[in-house]
C-alpha cells in the first residue's frame, strides 16, 4: 500500500509539472496542481477503489477508467454553458481527458505495476 500512496502523491505532480514546462504557463502551476489534486482524490480514488475491488488493474483498464473520470472532471470544469467553454471547452476537454489518462499511466508504474500485494489475491 506504500507504493499505492506515493503513487497517488506523486503522479498529479509530475503531470503538472510536465504540462507547465510544455506550454510554458508557469503562472497556472499553482491552479492546475490545486485541481489535479482535488480530481485525484474525489474522482481517482473512489475509481481506484473500485478497479481494486473487480480486479481492473491491467494498464489498459486503469487508462481507460482514467479517460472516463477525465471526462467527468472535464465536464464539471468545462461544461458549464459559458461562452469560453462554448468557445474552447471541447479541446480544453481533450486535454483534461489526456492528462488524467497520462497521470493514471504514471500512478500504474508507481503503484500498481510489479505490486504483489495487488496481483497475488
Amino acid at each position: 500500500m506504500h507504493r499505492i500512496r506515493i503513487g497517488f502523491y506523486i503522479s498529479p505532480a509530475i503531470t503538472v509539472s510536465l504540462a507547465t514546462v510544455m506550454y510554458g504557463d508557469y503562472w497556472l502551476f499553482g491552479i492546475a496542481l490545486f485541481l489535479a489534486y482535488l480530481f485525484a482524490f474525489l474522482i481517482g480514488l473512489p475509481m481506484f477503489v473500485l478497479f481494486k475491488k473487480f480486479r481492473w488493474l491491467a494498464l489498459w483498464q486503469v487508462a481507460c477508467g482514467a479517460a472516463i473520470s477525465g471526462l467527468l472532471a472535464s465536464l464539471l470544469l468545462f461544461g458549464t454553458g459559458t461562452e469560453y467553454a462554448r468557445q474552447y471547452g471541447f479541446n480544453n476537454m481533450l486535454l483534461v481527458i489526456t492528462y488524467a489518462v497520462i497521470t493514471a499511466v504514471i500512478f500504474w508504474f508507481i503503484g500498481v505495476r510489479g505490486n504483489t500485494a495487488l496481483t497475488n489475491h
